[in-house]
C-alpha cells in the first residue's frame, strides 16, 4: 500500500493513476497532518509514503521527521519540482533520502517503489561473527 501525499489535485491524480495502473494500491493525502492521520488509523499496512516537500501546513521533510520517530521502518520517497541539490543546499533534504524530481514518468516511479517495497521485504541479512577458541590463541 503506498501513501501518497500531493496538495496539487491534478498531480495526485496523475501519480495515483500510474500507481494503480502497475497495480498498486494507493491511499491519498493532501497534507502532511492528513497523511499522519491515514497513518495512524489505517487499518491495512502502509508500505512506503511518497511525499511532496512544499506542502500546505507541514513540510514533506517535516513529515519524514514525524514518520521516523512513529513508523522507523516505513521507507519515504521525496518529490519535488526543486532538485535535490537546491533542497540539500537549504537543508531541507540532507542528501541520503530517497529522492525523485518533477516531473518524471510514473514508470521511474513505480521501478522505485517497487525496488524500495523489495528490500524491505527480504529477509535481513545477519552477518557471520567469527568466535576465537580461546585454545586455539
Amino acid at each position: 500500500m503506498v501513501l501518497l501525499v500531493e496538495d496539487d489535485s491534478a498531480v495526485r491524480w496523475s501519480m495515483t493513476m500510474g500507481l494503480v495502473t502497475q497495480g498498486l494500491k494507493v491511499l491519498e493525502a493532501v497534507n502532511g497532518e492528513q497523511a499522519l492521520q491515514i497513518c495512524e488509523t489505517h487499518p491495512e499496512p502502509i508500505d512506503v509514503v511518497v511525499t511532496d516537500i512544499i506542502l500546505p501546513q507541514m513540510w514533506g521533510h517535516e513529515l519524514g521527521r514525524v514518520l521516523a520517530v512513529i513508523r522507523p521502518d516505513l521507507p519515504v520517497v521525496y518529490v519535488s519540482g526543486h532538485s535535490e541539490e537546491y533542497l540539500t543546499n537549504r537543508g531541507i533534504l540532507t542528501g541520503i533520502e530517497h529522492f525523485l524530481p518533477k516531473p518524471f514518468p510514473s514508470a521511474l516511479l513505480v521501478a522505485k517503489l517497487k525496488t524500495l517495497l523489495q528490500r524491505e521485504s527480504a529477509p535481513a541479512v545477519i552477518p557471520a561473527v567469527h568466535t576465537v577458541n580461546r585454545a586455539d590463541t
